[in-house]
């Protein structure tokens, strides 16, 4: 683990705010996806779902950001058809505040797009 933000893991829990500790594992998550460990990252992203889940008064916007930081990480894994799931996920969490659809959730659905063909792509390449 990145020994700093596993101190700032450490303080935030601390504080007892759900959504700080779940922003904290989310962001290491995008440490360790940056440096393509992507077991390591994997494991923050789900764990930033879990403990988000928790969230007395969840934000979907905040939701949306933890599942594509997921879906981008289960993507460069080639984990298409997950990646595409929780992508699909975030979307919708995204679409109730970019609503008229903006410049941020249209990036969103090229990311997503792109997503489902390289698993279109990789399902023709099996069959």
């Amino acid at each position: 683990m990145i020994p700093v933000q596993r101190a700032i893991i450490v303080e935030t829990e601390k504080s007892g705010r759900i959504v700080d500790l779940a922003d904290a594992w989310n962001y290491l998550s995008a440490l360790h996806h940056q440096v393509c460990e992507y077991s390591v990252a994997e494991h923050a992203a789900r764990k930033a779902l879990e403990i988000y889940a928790g969230e007395p008064d969840p934000s979907a916007e905040v939701l949306a950001t933890f599942q594509f930081k997921l879906a981008q990480i289960l993507a460069a894994q080639r984990r298409f058809s997950e990646a595409v799931g929780m992508a699909e996920a975030g979307l919708r969490n995204f679409s109730v505040s970019h609503d008229p659809p903006d410049d941020f959730l249209k990036a969103r659905e090229d990311e997503a797009t792109l997503m489902r063909d390289c698993m279109k792509r990789s399902a023709d390449a099996v069959g």
